[in-house]
């Protein structure tokens, strides 16, 4: 059984090697070359339990792209992204609008900012997004399940959209003039109203 705090580290390696390969698209069990006879049950355990400073890595993350991507007229694109599952267990999974296929479908939708200027583009930050139902009661073994925070609750996709840019605003790494953005977001007045004074949408 995979311990928490004794991820090993070869099968983390052989994990990410192949997923950092251009123009390529695994899965994490072909990533591990596991057969239909191997167990993906370490692995599980290794994303869903193993110690991970995210706070820390998306720090150095941010400073990297700040250091080669800041620029005066730079802008923050805010988008949420969906990701088609089958089963139900995962987190936030539900019948909602997945852009992926164009309709309502079973899947996970999570809210992600972006940072471009004349000297590129990068991923900043994102974050899942949990439909309402799954506050309810009737989700309170899943949320225990997958080890969602006691003290979270439900919020919009502009309200976390929001959050996520006045964090990056206030941390004050990346110069931002402009905010682009759908109409998810877009259409949203008090979205647009909450939005950092001088910079425009």
């Amino acid at each position: 059984m995979l311990r928490p705090d004794r991820a090993p580290p070869l099968r983390l390696g052989l994990f990410l090697r192949p997923a950092q390969q251009p123009g390529r698209q695994v899965g994490g069990t072909h990533c591990l070359g596991l057969s239909r006879r191997s167990t993906v049950r370490p692995l599980q355990q290794f994303l869903k339990r193993g110690r991970w400073d995210h706070q820390e890595m998306e720090t150095r993350h941010q400073t990297l792209l700040a250091n080669s991507l800041s620029s005066p007229e730079g802008m923050l694109t805010v988008d949420s992204c969906e990701f088609p599952k089958k089963g139900k267990e995962s987190v936030g999974v539900a019948r909602q609008y997945c852009g992926a296929v164009g309709k309502v479908d079973n899947c996970q939708s999570g809210v992600f900012l972006g940072y471009s200027s004349s000297k590129g583009y990068g991923l900043l930050t994102g974050q899942l997004y949990l439909p309402q139902e799954w506050f309810s009661p009737a989700y309170a073994k899943r949320r225990k399940d997958n080890w969602v925070p006691e003290d979270l609750t439900f919020q919009t996709k502009p309200q976390m959209a929001l959050s996520l840019i006045q964090k990056i605003v206030e941390k004050n790494r990346f110069a931002v003039q402009w905010i682009g953005c759908d109409a998810t977001f877009g259409s949203d007045p008090a979205f647009l109203d909450s939005l950092p004074k001088g910079i425009y949408y």
